[in-house]
């Protein structure tokens, strides 16, 4: 009974009504698409931080802290074949491969440059965030050849077929050179790898380094979700098989992930607050004229025994209401604004990269929580007040009212 009461009510003033539920519609859609516009942001910078460093990494606490001296931090051909063997009895690991990074200097004719040298192995590499721009990529075989960023290339003239020298430090602490190669040109993640970014392949390194150990296994996992429970097994195994081996998951690798998060999550609550707070005064505005005019009404369903609870909590309903209709309605209408700005193709960078991407926003139902939640929380909270005041006016004055 008290719903229909309410529901009639609500809908008395239908410019007030439908203003009140406009403003709703439009706050809810607003931060629904925002939602799910953070969500493929987060989405795609993760992504982008996997393609480069995988789900895992394991290697030398030296190696990770930089303290140790150069090169006695390597795996050894055993540590790595042992490590395997354990990584191949847990399910959620894909793929492992080892890296070799090299600083070294770069001599092209009379130009040099200090590089940064990736060795990998292409056969099962988990590095998948270059793409080949001009020649082809790296492929087993390719023991005196390397890749080269786009913007090396450029910078020095560089094209397909021609060599370059490479010096660097031995394990042993010896200098040696080598001379490779150039079969392609590569995109990279940010400008500054692109820059100054080298790929060859492992034999290469080892070639160049005088060594038969790595730096770092890399695996890859069939979800990042299974990442902290793959550490977790690795963890208590590792140091059986090495002391000093330790790993970092991909988002400890990467903590501007976390500094990513943090800001769109605040620009989200910022933006919530703002369209609450917008929520908040105009209801209460509209109400309070709603209730105020009606005080008489409500003085004459006192009068015959109506108690001001029930009156209160009638009033509190028709707001539940609008929130209700407006967040429904806006949820709608956010979905239909995500395939509008889908179907747009609109070109979006990551912030350090070179390539723009297309947004895609794939809204979900967990996304219409918080809108729906403010959009509530701010009705019932402007419907208050006004509720408050005109239930506990005396029933003699309330009737005098005109």
């Amino acid at each position: 009974m008290m719903f229909r009461i309410s529901l009639r009510s609500a809908f008395r003033n239908r410019r007030r009504t439908l203003l009140s539920i406009t403003l709703i519609v439009l706050g809810t859609a607003i931060l629904f698409s925002l939602g799910g516009f953070v969500s493929f942001i987060n989405g795609s910078v993760r992504n982008a931080i996997v393609q480069y460093v995988g789900g895992l990494q394991i290697g030398d606490e030296g190696f990770w802290s930089k303290t140790a001296p150069p090169r006695e931090y390597l795996i050894t051909p055993a540590e790595r074949s042992n490590v395997e063997a354990l990584l191949a009895t847990i399910p959620q690991v894909t793929s492992v491969s080892g890296q070799i990074e090299i600083q070294a200097q770069m001599k092209f004719g009379r130009a040099s440059q200090i590089v940064f040298g990736l060795g990998i192995e292409p056969e099962r590499s988990t590095f998948s965030s270059y793409r080949v721009l001009r020649g082809r990529d790296l492929g087993p075989e390719d023991t005196k050849s390397l890749l080269v960023g786009h913007l090396l290339a450029e910078a020095y003239g560089m094209e397909i077929g021609d060599t370059v020298t490479l010096l660097a430090t031995t394990a042993r602490g010896a200098f040696n050179t080598i001379r490779l190669q150039i079969i392609g040109t590569m995109r990279m993640p940010t400008e500054t790898d692109e820059a100054f970014t080298v790929l060859f392949t492992q034999a290469t390194a080892r070639d160049l380094l005088r060594t038969s150990g790595i730096d770092k296994l890399v695996v890859a996992l069939t979800n990042l979700e299974a990442a902290d429970t793959v550490a977790g097994l690795l963890r208590e195994q590792l140091p059986l098989i090495r002391e000093n081996l330790a790993l970092k998951r991909w988002d400890e690798l990467s903590p501007e992930f976390h500094q990513t998060r943090k800001l769109f999550r605040f620009i989200l609550g910022a933006v919530g607050t703002a369209i609450g707070l917008l929520v908040f005064f105009v209801i209460l505005e509209v109400l309070t004229m709603s209730f105020l005019e009606r005080t008489r009404e409500f003085g004459t369903t006192r009068a015959i025994g109506t108690q001001r609870g029930q009156i209160f909590r009638q009033l509190l309903m028709e707001a539940a209401l609008f929130a209700l209709l407006g967040a429904g309605l806006g949820v709608c209408l956010g979905y239909g604004l995500t395939a509008i700005m889908n179907g747009a193709n609109i070109l979006w960078r990551i912030p350090g990269e070179i390539d723009p991407t297309a947004i895609r926003i794939m809204p979900r139902l967990s996304h219409a929580i918080l809108p729906s939640l403010i959009a509530l929380c701010s009705t019932l909270l402007s419907a208050w007040f006004p509720a408050v005041s005109v239930t506990r006016k005396p029933i003699v004055d309330a009737l005098r009212t005109t």
